[in-house]
């Protein structure tokens, strides 16, 4: 007897609906229209939870990554510098973070833990990645410069 993983994965593979009997069709459109009613707005999107804005995010909500960057942005940022002791770096991975969270949306599922914790989870691995490739290529060598003979006057 085949299994949801392997209906699922039938239906992706040939990208057609076919394989799955009229009333599970009906029911997953039912599930997915309960599910953006949910998400409708009403409310502002300021206004909404984190995971509220995960889920509109997973629509490519554009007003969904704002929000979530206005809030988020700063935790993000002092994450990174933490790690990095870069100001440039740790901007960097803000933007590479946000960018990720953007593209993988689909993959936060709530059950388990909050948007807030896997965001904060990203920054952690993007910023300890950045580091390893960083100390790779020397970045934390710190040589000093030689004064060439000045020895602290000024021509």
């Amino acid at each position: 007897m085949a299994t949801d993983v392997d209906t699922v994965r039938g239906i992706a593979l040939s990208g057609r609906l076919e394989f799955l009997p009229a009333r599970r069709i009906e029911k997953m459109q039912d599930t997915l229209q309960n599910s953006l009613d949910t998400v409708s707005r009403p409310v502002e999107v300021p206004d909404l939870s984190d995971e509220k804005l995960m889920a509109l995010l997973r629509a490519e909500d554009s007003d969904a990554l704002h929000v979530l960057f206005n809030r988020h942005s700063r935790l993000v940022y002092s994450i990174a510098l933490r790690i990095l002791h870069d100001t440039g770096e740790a901007e960097e991975i803000v933007q590479e973070c946000f960018m990720y969270i953007y593209r993988k949306a689909l993959s936060f599922e709530p059950t388990r833990g909050s948007a807030k914790v896997w965001i904060v989870q990203v920054a952690y691995s993007r910023a300890r990645d950045r580091k390893m490739h960083l100390s790779r290529r020397g970045f934390y060598l710190r040589t000093d410069i030689e004064s060439d003979g000045l020895d602290g006057k000024l021509v």
